[in-house]
């Protein structure tokens, strides 16, 4: 910038950088000066970049290409292409293998890109590659591909990626103690898991899958244990150990006898599904009863009551929300 910056150019008779630039310009060597653009200590985010041969790519002026991995478009180039990759008939088991294969092959294109020397398949069967090595090695004592080294050649790790549990192990012991008290009940009592469950059953290391609350029945089941933890305190841990034993939450002999069934024949839950359900919840529920109270009428407000107590809620249940105070509702009419 300091070199160019003040040429004029012959045609337009304007200079390179005019005030407006120079202030731009400024403002990046006040941010370099500060150390936003350096590469953290052990990373590099400006890279060579390389051709299919492995050699540093250069431009028609001889200069070295680099590349940068500060900005998103790379991230958002994989936004597109996962929105790509799936369809309306993926399964879970099917889209976490897509995934698997999606960051297999980019971590090849990734090595090819920055690592020297890569050599260029044609194809992404690594484990292909890896047999063929050894074959040669054995039989003759040589590397086929002296620059590449086999994905065999390393130690496995406990790691885990795409489908991956994110319960507790509170949570994971309250389940198992469920579900052996379960079969302890009825010995041969079996769940009924579709092919999608019994694939996240076995990724998650558990005995019944944790999935979102769906249907009448168990939005009902939702609502009384809602009704029974602080609104504005949500705690997600605890709804989910709430939802494995009512008695936790003094939940209603009726939500015990459904709890059975919503258990055994219906779904499973956990706590992070329950959040979208949560907002939904108490936005309806406040939304119906504010209106009513805010419009000072009283048979608005006994409708919807009336309608909540036809679904099976109690009058101690409307009462007990912070959403509705008869005593207080009834001195604002009067008033």
């Amino acid at each position: 910038m300091v070199a160019f910056g003040k040429r004029v150019d012959s045609k337009t008779k304007q200079p390179l950088f005019n005030k407006e630039a120079w202030k731009k310009a400024k403002n990046l060597l006040d941010e370099i000066l500060e150390g936003f653009y350096s590469d953290p200590p052990g990373f590099d985010f400006y890279t060579f970049e390389l051709d299919k041969n492995g050699q540093v790519k250069k431009d028609s002026y001889g200069i070295a290409l680099l590349l940068s991995c500060r900005g998103t478009s790379h991230v958002e180039s994989v936004h597109r292409q996962y929105n790509t990759m799936f369809r309306h008939m993926s399964g879970l088991e099917m889209g976490d293998a897509l995934f698997r294969e999606r960051r297999h092959r980019n971590n090849i294109d990734v090595a090819r890109r920055r690592c020297l020397n890569v050599p260029e398949f044609g194809h992404y069967d690594t484990w292909l590659i890896d047999l063929l090595q050894k074959l040669i090695e054995q039989n003759t004592g040589r590397l086929l591909f002296p620059n590449w080294q086999n994905v065999t050649d390393f130690q496995d790790t406990e790691e885990s990626f795409v489908t991956v549990p994110l319960h507790s192990q509170g949570l994971q012991n309250k389940l198992d103690e469920t579900v052996a008290a379960m079969k302890a009940a009825d010995v041969s009592w079996t769940p009924k898991l579709t092919a999608d469950m019994k694939f996240l059953c076995e990724a998650w290391g558990v005995k019944l899958p944790f999935l979102p609350v769906n249907g009448k029945d168990e939005f009902r089941v939702f609502s009384r244990i809602m009704f029974r933890a602080d609104l504005a305190r949500f705690d997600s841990e605890q709804m989910a150990h709430l939802w494995m034993d009512p008695e936790l939450g003094d939940v209603p002999i009726q939500v015990q006898d459904k709890f059975s069934c919503v258990i055994g024949d219906i779904f499973y839950a956990i706590d992070r599904a329950k959040i979208p359900v949560r907002h939904e919840f108490k936005k309806a529920f406040k939304v119906s009863m504010s209106r009513a109270f805010l419009e000072y009428e009283p048979a608005k407000l006994e409708k919807v009551k009336g309608k909540l107590m036809e679904r099976g809620w109690t009058d101690e249940e409307i009462s007990a929300t912070m959403f509705y105070n008869p005593t207080f509702f009834n001195r604002r009419v009067e008033s």
